[in-house]
């Protein structure tokens, strides 16, 4: 599985909330396969990876320039975390790795920009070691997905 840097962030954050419903149940397919299977290899991208897959064709397209707010995130943040694209790495020394270096300190610095980052979803996640939410905060962001759509 090929993953951008910028969603080693996301994963922590992701609560239920998306795009559309696709982009959502793929996200949710994602963390399931992560959370059975922790050692599993991933590759840094910059390109499209797994969770891109299901995004809607425009945020693609906006995400495919070079000088996106993604693709500059991507970049700053493998530096960060000393991370190189086509390399391979177990996701959960990836995982481990973020909650080791990504703060409230910090954080700011690579997701300032993010229409997701007021919410304060992935410093939460970060913080408390989760890659998914509680049955009680799922069924309620469903509800508040529903009601967006």
């Amino acid at each position: 599985m090929k993953l951008k840097p910028h969603h080693l962030l996301c994963l922590h954050g992701f609560v239920g909330l998306g795009y559309n419903h696709l982009f959502i149940e793929n996200f949710k397919q994602i963390i399931a396969l992560i959370n059975d299977n922790p050692k599993l290899e991933v590759e840094v991208t910059y390109d499209y990876d797994a969770i891109c897959l299901a995004c809607p064709e425009e945020k693609k397209l906006m995400c495919a320039d070079l000088n996106s707010f993604s693709q500059k995130q991507d970049r700053l943040l493998a530096e960060y975390l000393n991370i190189k694209p086509k390399e391979k790495y177990r996701i959960n020394k990836l995982l481990a790795l973020v909650r080791s270096k990504i703060s409230d300190k910090n954080l700011a610095k690579f997701c300032s920009d993010c229409p997701w980052f007021s919410y304060n979803y992935c410093l939460q996640g970060i913080k408390q070691n989760n890659l998914l939410p509680s049955q009680k905060t799922s069924k309620a962001l469903t509800s508040l997905s529903k009601n967006r759509n």
